[in-house]
């Protein structure tokens, strides 16, 4: 009886920066594409111009020393010459996600809930961990059903199973629910970040917290754990008060006419 060689399953580690890129970039051009779902607001309307610069410059910043990537290794380190693109979808739900490769996606109905820009920061921050940490990447993996089929499908856009990446990005949008355990662990790496990143109050998680319902798509999907409040309180006080080096340049109170031109 013949033997066959039985390929290594690739793991997480192994699936690379510039493939996460790639596969972000063909999700996002699925997501642009697909205006049946999603309702992008318009880059280039004059009216929604400031507002994409207001979240790009806020996000350029939340994402900074994560793209910096001091830590990894020459082979697998982020594109420093690539923005992290934002994108706001029109929509009544309150719901923001990253997608591998850093493009950040919330919705007006979101930006509209929160009502500071360190508010933001600390979604766009934690958005940006959990991509990096490779969380959604584990995602994705049930619904391509291997690693080795996410890889196929990244190389060339659909698996030996028949999973397309149009299927895999509606499937990983429709079930983007996250583990307790999870979003304790980001909320730890958020602090730490917001902290290298700003000066901003790594309490802004709190008010909207208290602002959001249970139901609301994005707190549904990253739920709170027992005490959250406190752990993150309790975390904040084992670092410096007053950390972090590069603040931001508006005025808090801008915020509201920044956000005011949204649909």
């Amino acid at each position: 009886m013949a033997c066959h060689k039985v390929e290594d399953m690739p793991s997480l580690r192994e699936i690379t920066k510039s493939q996460r890129t790639l596969l972000g970039e063909n999700m996002r051009d699925v997501i642009v594409a697909d205006t049946e779902y999603f309702n992008i607001v318009p880059k280039t309307v004059d009216r929604y111009q400031a507002t994409y610069q207001f979240l790009q410059q806020l996000y350029d910043q939340a994402y900074f020393f994560l793209r910096h990537d001091a830590f990894a290794s020459q082979i697998d380190k982020w594109d420093k010459n690539r923005t992290w693109e934002v994108f706001i979808i029109e929509s009544n739900h309150k719901d923001a996600f990253c997608l591998p490769g850093g493009d950040f996606f919330i919705t007006t109905e979101f930006l509209k809930t929160i009502q500071q820009e360190y508010e933001l920061f600390y979604v766009m921050t934690f958005e940006a961990v959990l991509m990096n940490e490779r969380h959604l990447l584990k995602r994705l993996i049930p619904s391509a059903y291997s690693t080795i089929g996410l890889v196929e499908i990244i190389e060339k856009g659909v698996n030996h199973a028949g999973i397309t990446l149009e299927k895999l990005t509606a499937d990983v949008l429709k079930n983007n629910t996250y583990n307790i355990g999870t979003v304790r662990e980001i909320d730890e790496i958020t602090n730490i970040m917001i902290c290298q990143s700003s000066l901003f109050n790594r309490l802004a998680i709190i008010p909207i917290l208290n602002r959001l319902k249970n139901n609301d798509v994005w707190l549904q999907n990253r739920p709170s754990y027992h005490n959250r409040t406190d752990y993150i309180i309790n975390e904040i006080e084992l670092t410096s008060a007053d950390c972090g080096t590069r603040k931001w340049a508006v005025q808090q109170s801008d915020y509201q006419d920044f956000i005011s031109p949204l649909p």
